[in-house]
């Protein structure tokens, strides 16, 4: 009876434990919902405010045309960029693809001669150069960059990079298997097999796609482990902690692992003897 009692009072300590931590989920959740109706709030309020000075502007026929159009755009600044969009010609999307055309073949030469910083910078202008532009043709100064980023070892900026060229350029597979080697430099090996998976549907002949799909379920698996042996230490140590005021430790208490469900039970080990669960079996055999 003083072993169940005890085993019962150490499963609302570790209950405890996780309903904290989903309390505090919940409260940063709660407090993400705020900042987005406080951000939606003053939204309505800028519009608002917008609505009531154009229609003074009309009432009052203020200024010529043109500056009316040119007060628009200084509330609402975010059309600045849509009517530049929209007012470029074909020959002069042309010609801004040109120019950062030559900009990639200078960040070329720089990447071949190992200059990773200079060609990551001259990349970034070709880039900047046609961010006026939605075209395929961009999604090789996204790859580029993407390369030296990789070199210079900037994973979670090398990842982005490769997403903005595969939605430039889909499919893309370079830009597909540079993002898979990156988020595995980052440990985010199940995303990186998902992504290899991709690039094998496309390309079964890619080597280095086929070995990491041989390779990663494995590290997948000790990654997972070591990720529960990191846990149950927290867990050990936060136990240890309640439990030694009453002369206890969690050494009293033995998870065992049933073989055929997976699930665990906790036996109380008096004194370090073995529970009495496993007595019961030795005496048996």
């Amino acid at each position: 009876k003083v072993d169940d009692i005890l085993t019962l009072a150490f499963f609302p300590f570790l209950t405890s434990i996780w309903v904290v931590e989903m309390d505090v989920g919940v409260c940063e959740d709660e407090r993400k919902v705020d900042d987005i109706l406080e951000a939606d709030m003053e939204s309505v309020k800028q519009d608002e405010e917008y609505a009531e000075e154009k229609d003074f502007l009309a009432e009052n026929e203020v200024g010529c045309e043109d500056e009316k159009v040119e007060e628009i755009v200084v509330s609402m600044p975010e059309m600045e960029e849509v009517v530049t969009t929209i007012n470029l010609s074909g020959e002069d999307i042309q010609e801004k693809l040109l120019e950062s055309d030559k900009l990639k073949d200078e960040g070329n030469t720089l990447f071949k001669a190992g200059e990773y910083e200079q060609a990551k910078n001259i990349y970034t202008q070709a880039i900047d150069n046609c961010l006026s532009i939605s075209d395929s043709r961009m999604g090789p100064y996204y790859n580029n960059r993407a390369v030296c980023l990789y070199r210079l070892e900037e994973w979670e900026e090398c990842v982005k990079d490769c997403n903005a060229a595969i939605e430039l350029h889909p499919p893309y597979p370079k830009a597909m298997l540079r993002k898979a080697q990156a988020l595995e430099k980052l440990e985010e090996l199940e995303e990186a097999l998902e992504e290899y998976k991709k690039i094998v549907e496309l390309d079964p002949r890619n080597g280095a796609a086929q070995e990491a799909l041989m390779r990663l379920p494995q590290e997948i698996e000790i990654k997972q482990e070591k990720m529960k042996e990191e846990m149950f230490g927290k867990l050990k140590e936060l136990g240890n902690m309640c439990l030694k005021p009453f002369g206890l430790s969690t050494n009293n208490f033995q998870m065992v692992q049933d073989p055929n469900s997976g699930s665990y039970s906790i036996n109380f080990v008096q004194n370090g003897q073995q529970p009495s669960s496993q007595q019961n079996q030795n005496q048996q055999s």
